[in-house]
């Protein structure tokens, strides 16, 4: 019987060699890869902060662009407001300038349509007389 718990011994001391083995092999593995990840992770950082750094110039940059696209909206609008004021006072012009010109014509056209009839009438008369005249000659 000591033969068989020396064998089994060196069997189970065989076995446990062999998972040392094993184990040393696995670790060699998971060390390459813990390399590989720490590598990874590393150039992982290093893009994050350059991402960091591009956000904060791009959020800047538009930060400053919508601060000059407020401000052109205000000076749009102002001179919207002018040229609306402008307009109106345009509109109020014109409106005066129409009014006086009905107006003149109210005043001017009674007395012009008058003269008119009497330089018609004037005209007439010559005309009536000049007929009148050459017809007594050619008797």
């Amino acid at each position: 019987m000591p033969i068989f718990l020396a064998i089994a011994g060196l069997i189970a001391l065989l076995c446990f060699a062999a998972m040392c083995i094993y184990v040393i092999i696995a670790l060699k593995e998971s060390r390459v890869f813990m390399r590989k990840a720490v590598v990874s992770l590393e150039d992982t950082v290093k893009a994050i902060n350059r991402i960091e750094s591009n956000v904060e110039k791009t959020l800047s940059t538009a930060n400053t662009t919508l601060e000059h696209t407020s401000n052109t909206v205000i000076r749009i609008d102002n001179q919207f407001e002018s040229l609306e004021t402008g307009i109106d006072y345009f509109n109020s012009v014109a409106k005066r300038v129409n009014d006086l010109e009905l107006i003149l014509q109210r005043k001017i056209e009674g007395p012009l349509m008058q003269a008119a009839s009497v330089v018609s009438g004037v005209a007439k008369a010559f005309s009536a007389i000049s007929s009148s005249l050459s017809s007594g000659k050619n008797k």
